[in-house]
């Protein structure tokens, strides 16, 4: 069973969204969302980096 990735787009889609219903925001919120955004970006390095490292092979 393979792991469906999400595509940039839809990534992109999806923080936006977040920014949006999170109007008013509260230093934890701020930080949540900060942490979430961190989340993603190192999933998709890492992605990258396994991507790279099967080439290579």
């Amino acid at each position: 069973m393979t792991n469906k990735r999400p595509k940039p787009e839809e990534i992109v889609s999806k923080l936006r969204k977040v920014e949006v219903l999170m109007g008013q925001v509260t230093p934890a919120k701020f930080f949540i969302f900060c942490f979430l955004k961190l989340v993603l970006l190192l999933r998709s390095v890492y992605c990258e980096v396994e991507l790279i490292y099967r080439l290579i092979e």
